[in-house]
């Protein structure tokens, strides 16, 4: 019984210790310091493997601008023309509002969801990421001195208010984790929506400024009454650089 008493002890003391150590400045360097020897080897490897895939016929780039058209081509298929058009002059619109839009490389796509690029000192937190279409990605969580680190739509657990293309609130959305985002309930005063439909920020919520483009209705059903949505972001998450608006 005094041994495991003495065990429990010796143990907790040694927790108690490297826990008081982790807030030592030395410690939080050290951190620094291997965190950013880590983005260098990979942004050493990312180089040697895009040089190597650059050569490759159909590579990641040419792959997602063809998904890209693939989805613009649907929605002409769907006869949405009319949202297209409206989609692209969205973004046109953007491109025009925010000129000195700063562009940032990617050092590499971490777990979860989170994107780590280039450190810029007139980047900061909460600023909105987009790719290189200007369609939304996500938010900067933290600013380090080695990287901006990046929460996208990847990420589990993020709230935002949702629009359609006109700009009507549909409801409040939360990412999943698994690359979707869900309303649970749709708004009763939301117009009838259906798949493809695209899907933007309404803002309001201290998160997103309003009228960025960043989804596409997958599923809609209804359940208890009430009608959900299924959001897939159509956002480029594995691209080289993207766009942050300061």
């Amino acid at each position: 019984m005094r041994s495991a008493t003495r065990s429990l002890f010796l143990t907790t003391l040694i927790g108690a210790f490297l826990f008081g150590a982790s807030f030592h400045p030395f410690v939080h360097a050290q951190e620094e310091k291997g965190f950013r020897f880590g983005l260098d080897v990979q942004s050493v490897a990312k180089g040697l493997i895009n040089k190597f895939t650059g050569a490759i016929p159909f590579s990641r780039e040419g792959g997602y601008k063809e998904k890209y058209f693939k989805l613009l081509r649907e929605f002409a298929e769907l006869k949405l023309n009319q949202q297209e058009t409206q989609a692209l002059r969205s973004l046109e619109a953007l491109r025009a509002k925010y000129p000195n839009a700063i562009q940032v490389k990617t050092l590499k796509l971490g777990d979860f969801g989170l994107l780590y690029l280039e450190p810029n000192e007139r980047v900061k937190e909460g600023a909105v990421v987009l790719d290189d279409h200007f369609l939304l990605v996500g938010r900067v969580q933290r600013v380090r001195p080695s990287a901006i680190e990046v929460r996208t739509f990847a990420y589990p657990g993020t709230e935002l208010n949702i629009a359609d293309a006109d700009g009507g609130f549909l409801g409040i959305g939360k990412t999943t984790g698994l690359g979707y985002l869900e309303i649970p309930y749709l708004d009763v005063k939301a117009k009838h929506i259906e798949r493809d439909n695209l899907a933007t920020t309404f803002g309001q919520d201290k998160i997103f400024p309003p009228g960025f483009v960043f989804g596409r209705v997958v599923r809609t059903e209804k359940q208890a009454g009430a009608q959900r949505a299924l959001i897939e972001p159509i956002g480029n998450f594995s691209d080289d650089s993207y766009f942050i608006i300061p």
